[in-house]
C-alpha cells in the first residue's frame, strides 16, 4: 500500500484527506490514506498505521492522547526524519445543543445530561425538552465549551504543531 500522503487522527483527519483526494491535481498522484489513531473511532490497524508512518512520504497526524502508540514521539521515531506535520485536536462541546455525536455505533447526545437533570418526572419531558430548545433551561454551553478550549489546549501542549485554541478563545 503506497501513497504520497498519510493521515492519522480522527473524523478532522478522514475529513482532510477526502477534501486532498477530491480538490489535489495530478494525474500521478496516488490517493492519501487514512487511518484512525484510536481504536475508538473508523480504521484502526495498529501494525498497518506504522508500515505506512514509517513509509509514506508525508505524514499529517492528529494527536489524540499521549496513552497511545501514536504520540508525538512514537510518531517521530516511526517516521525517522521524513516531513511530518502534527495537528491538533478540535472539539468543542458546548458550540451546540444536544449534538448527536457516535463513536464506533455507540451514539451519545452531548448536553443530554443538562436536559436530564431537568426531567425529574416522565410527564415533563416534553416540556423540560421544548424549554431547553428555546434556551430557558441552562445549557451550560459556555462552560463547556471553555473546558473544551482548557482540553484542546493540553492536547496542543502534547506537541502540536498547529496550535489554534488561542484564536478560538
Amino acid at each position: 500500500m503506497t501513497t504520497d500522503i498519510f493521515f492519522l487522527g480522527n473524523c478532522q483527519a478522514s475529513r482532510m484527506v477526502q477534501f486532498y483526494n477530491m480538490f489535489t491535481p495530478g494525474p500521478q498522484k496516488k490517493p492519501a490514506l487514512f487511518r484512525s489513531i484510536t481504536p475508538h473511532f473508523g480504521e484502526y490497524h495498529e501494525d498497518e498505521t506504522i508500515s505506512l508512518l514509517e513509509t509514506a512520504p508525508v505524514a499529517v497526524v492528529q494527536l489524540i492522547n499521549s496513552e497511545y502508540v501514536f504520540n508525538r514521539k512514537s510518531v517521530l521515531d516511526m517516521r525517522a526524519g521524513k516531513p511530518t506535520i502534527f495537528l491538533p485536536y478540535v472539539y468543542l462541546p458546548g458550540f451546540r445543543r444536544l449534538e448527536k455525536l457516535s463513536s464506533k455505533g455507540v451514539p451519545r447526545i452531548d448536553g443530554a445530561d443538562i436536559l436530564i437533570t431537568e426531567m425529574n418526572y416522565a410527564e415533563q419531558a416534553n416540556q423540560a425538552a421544548i424549554s431547553f430548545m428555546r434556551g430557558q433551561i441552562d445549557g451550560q454551553n459556555k462552560t463547556r465549551f471553555q473546558a473544551s478550549l482548557a482540553e484542546m489546549k493540553h492536547r496542543e501542549a502534547l506537541g502540536a504543531d498547529v496550535k489554534i485554541a488561542d484564536y478560538i478563545q
